[in-house]
């Protein structure tokens, strides 16, 4: 009886001595992270308020590109699920193989169109400065 006593109360201290250094760990963390967050709340925007035109197309252009590379995520997810469960099935190969390549192929799409989205802006950037 007294050994499981011993236990219990090893067990209280290990879980006193536990949370110590979680909350420890936690200041140290909050400390590290929020000195930056601090730091720049008190810096000015130089680049204004962002509502003008050309902000709102990056922001739309971004979060297209954003929502067309989740879809090219789940495609090849898609396509490694296929290729996983075709068995050596020939035919289901080649359409995982096939999902594989015409996601590529959009993607390397998407990137071409982001940079020429990206350097017609910084034309327009330019000339409206």
């Amino acid at each position: 009886m007294r050994s499981i006593t011993c236990f219990i109360s090893m067990s209280k201290r290990h879980t006193f001595i536990f949370f110590q250094y979680f909350i420890l760990l936690t200041i140290a963390i909050s400390i590290f992270v929020l000195t930056p967050i601090l730091h720049a709340a008190a810096l000015s925007n130089p680049l204004g308020d962002g509502t003008g035109p050309t902000a709102i197309i990056i922001r739309v252009i971004k979060f297209v590109l954003g929502f067309v590379g989740v879809i090219a995520l789940i495609n090849f997810i898609i396509a490694g699920i296929q290729f996983l469960t075709s068995g050596g099935n020939p035919e289901k190969t080649g359409k995982a193989k096939q999902t594989m390549l015409w996601t590529v192929i959009g993607l390397a799409i998407l990137f071409t169109s982001g940079i020429m989205v990206n350097v017609v802006l910084d034309i327009i950037g330019k000339t409206t400065n």
